[in-house]
């Protein structure tokens, strides 16, 4: 467990590999930090700023979205993704389009 806790960030890389390589997608290796940075820290489905603070399960998270999913043909690449909310990204699923996504803050009311 405490392996888990500390090495989360490797966990998370082997999953999004192991997702590309499931669906034949291309694969580049970077985390929600980089993306976050470079994205300045908003949300590009609902607009609204990110906390970097925040971890997981916390629905105002960050978290990484596939422009184009991977089971729609995506690729996990840099230029494929976008840094938002994890509740933004899990109400998107799996759509290129994210119409009717409402920000977290009006989730968590």
């Amino acid at each position: 467990a405490e392996w888990n806790r500390v090495h989360e960030g490797k966990r998370r890389a082997y999953r999004h590999a192991r997702r590309a390589r499931m669906y034949a997608a291309a694969y580049e290796t970077f985390d929600a930090w980089e993306i976050g940075e470079r994205d300045g820290w908003v949300c590009h489905i609902c607009d609204g700023a990110i906390d970097s603070a925040l971890a997981y399960p916390d629905p105002a998270s960050k978290s990484i979205d596939h422009i184009v999913p991977l089971v729609k043909g995506g690729e996990h690449t840099r230029a494929n993704v976008a840094i938002t909310h994890l509740v933004c990204n899990i109400k998107k699923k799996d759509r290129v389009s994210f119409e009717g996504v409402t920000s977290p803050s009006a989730v968590a009311s």
